[in-house]
């Protein structure tokens, strides 16, 4: 229980990531993510709105232009650098995971 509580704080601040910040979602609609194993709600999220596809959309062109002026060195490098934040947080993927699957 006390790593499902860490995972809850560590996305209170919202389920959308947009523009490079969380943001809670927009359409007032919750999922709940249950352990199939206990029926226990490990984590609820708000689900996207329209808004919230919108503004991802928006940031989505404006990043554009600076990724598809990049290099393929420059891209190679941002990848690398997301690959290893992936990789830091790959306990935390499995546990969450494993609380969705039971």
């Amino acid at each position: 229980m006390g790593n499902t509580i860490q995972v809850r704080d560590r996305f209170a601040d919202g389920a959308q990531y947009i523009g490079g910040k969380l943001r809670p979602g927009t359409s007032g609609r919750h999922h709940d993510v249950v352990n199939p194993a206990t029926g226990e709600t490990v984590y609820t999220y708000e689900l996207a709105g329209t808004a919230d596809v919108d503004a991802a959309v928006a940031a989505a062109r404006e990043a554009f232009p600076g990724w598809s002026g990049a290099t393929p060195a420059e891209r190679a490098e941002a990848m690398h650098r997301f690959a290893a934040v992936l990789a830091e947080q790959a306990g935390d993927f499995a546990y969450v995971e494993s609380l969705q699957c039971g």
